[in-house]
């Protein structure tokens, strides 16, 4: 039991630990159908590993955490994704992007 515990602990540390990390804020109203659409569409994007949004109804202000696989070596391996896809998703959703951040 203890055996299958630490096993699952180490997994998940392992699959968190390797992604490149950001962040991507963005202003402009979001009600919750418009949400749940743009959380679909990031989620189909290439080599994302895992996002969350928050968002502030009160202030039309929110914010896009999202974790990418991070390849290393040569380029033919590197990832498809691109700040770039997030923009337009957020822009297509009728939001405004404000700064793209990049985590350590």
């Amino acid at each position: 039991m203890t055996k299958n515990l630490l096993l699952f602990a180490f997994c998940l540390i392992l699959s968190t630990s390797f992604g490149q990390k950001f962040s991507y804020s963005f202003e402009g109203q979001l009600n919750e159908q418009q949400e749940e659409m743009l959380k679909k569409q990031i989620s189909i994007l290439p080599d994302v590993l895992s996002y969350k949004v928050k968002y502030k109804p009160d202030s039309y202000r929110g914010e896009l955490l999202i974790q990418v696989k991070e390849f290393e070596g040569q380029t033919e391996n590197r990832s498809d994704f691109t700040p770039a896809m997030i923009k337009e998703l957020f822009l297509e959703n009728g939001l405004t992007p404000l700064e793209f951040n990049i985590s350590k």
